[in-house]
């Protein structure tokens, strides 16, 4: 079994300072310590950092593409070497595989060419070679759904697990997988949690196992407020790690562990968007004091009706995929 990543995280320098993207750089190093566990714990938001060191995965298997090296080193998050990247994910990958992509970047949607789009449009990523317009509204150069499920989803061999993030606007189906959900209701504890094994065992077709994480559904937008990080990101880590949480842990942390642990797809997408929309809140409580009452209501309806809203997308097997450990995924049993 060979636990593979490709992380990358872009800055986009040659962008209007407002464009640019200061949160990038450490959603990759945060995505990187959970991979590999890394870090101590030293609060509630580093929680995660204690528990991921039964996750696996080698610094060496992790493959980083930022833009803040030379636009000819192979690790420049053009799109020439992001393909490259991504097909060198899914090369050599084998059955019991654990494949992770995540990309922190700009997204954008452009009209649909094949009508396999419901809305009419194909949702794109935004590499750092991109040639954008005047307003940044679309640009040239960007790699699209259809070409990431064409290249890297269907390589990916039956048997074998990949695991999209997606940090960027307009991301919702940016995986073009064929099940999409969102967190409208609460969601219970599962009353079975089915196992990894079982699920691979009975499916019905020869396709792998395919999910992704996405900040915000097709036609929105996501906000990066800080080089300290995205808070999309953030709340998959920090909500992975309550739910692996040990009674004794969460004891020394004086934590009232009220989530079960181990959690489920369709859990941990509940808990997400509860803690996207709490770290949210925080940051415009920050600002409150320097907006006019009726803006600060407006902004924030604005944010909790569309951008605080990640969503999860499955290949096939849905059903039994959201009562799937998530930890599973990443080949934790």
């Amino acid at each position: 079994m060979t636990k593979k990543a490709v992380l990358v995280g872009i800055h986009y320098h040659s962008f209007h300072p407002h464009h640019r993207l200061g949160s990038a750089y450490q959603d990759v190093d945060d995505i990187k310590a959970f991979l590999i566990g890394e870090r101590n714990p030293a609060s509630l938001d580093d929680i995660a950092d204690s528990l991921t060191d039964t996750l696996g995965f080698d610094e060496e298997n992790i493959t980083e593409l930022k833009d803040n090296v030379g636009v000819h080193d192979s690790t420049y998050p053009s799109k020439r070497h992001l393909t490259h990247a991504l097909h060198g994910l899914v090369r050599d990958a084998e059955a019991g595989d654990h494949l992770v992509f995540h990309f922190s970047g700009h997204g954008s949607q452009k009209p649909d060419l094949n009508g396999d789009e419901d809305d009419g449009m194909d949702e794109a990523i935004w590499p750092a070679d991109v040639k954008p317009n005047h307003d940044l509204s679309d640009a040239d150069g960007v790699i699209i759904d259809d070409w990431i499920k064409a290249e890297l989803v269907d390589k990916v061999p039956e048997g074998a697990t990949l695991t999209i993030f997606l940090d960027c606007c307009h991301s919702g189906t940016g995986a073009d997988l064929k099940y999409s959900y969102v967190d409208g209701e609460p969601v219970p504890h599962a009353k079975h949690k089915v196992g990894m094994k079982k699920l691979t065992k009975d499916s019905n077709n020869d396709e792998a196992i395919v999910v992704s994480w996405a900040a915000c559904q097709d036609p929105h937008l996501t906000i990066s407020f800080s080089e300290s990080g995205g808070y999309f990101v953030k709340a998959f880590i920090q909500a992975y790690g309550k739910s692996t949480l040990t009674c004794s842990l969460a004891h020394r942390l004086n934590i009232i562990a009220e989530e079960e642990p181990n959690a489920t797809h369709q859990e941990l997408l509940h808990r997400m968007k509860h803690d996207m929309l709490r770290t949210a809140q925080g940051h415009l409580e920050g600002r409150r004091d320097s907006m006019k009452r009726k803006h600060f209501q407006k902004l924030q309806n604005w944010w909790e009706d569309a951008h605080s809203e990640p969503v999860l997308g499955i290949l096939n097997d849905e059903e039994q995929v959201l009562e799937t450990p998530v930890a599973e995924t990443f080949g934790v049993e």
